[in-house]
């Protein structure tokens, strides 16, 4: 996997698990969101991919794609 979905905490980028990377980027590509299950923030959160963001609850997290 030549790509990597992380999100802002702070001033820190985290990385997404495997399984929410893949979900995230399937949204990315098909200009599409939803709610993915992401265990480090124990939730639903809702990935808005072509936004660069994911929301849970009402706050909004930004994402990034970094790699290629």
């Amino acid at each position: 996997m030549g790509f990597q979905w992380v999100y802002q905490a702070g001033t820190f980028w985290v990385p997404f698990d495997r399984q929410s990377n893949f979900s995230i980027e399937q949204l990315w590509r098909r200009g599409a969101a939803g709610n993915i299950y992401v265990p480090s923030l124990q939730g639903l959160v809702y990935v808005n991919g072509p936004g660069l963001y994911a929301q849970q609850f009402s706050t909004r997290i930004a994402i990034a794609r970094t790699g290629s």
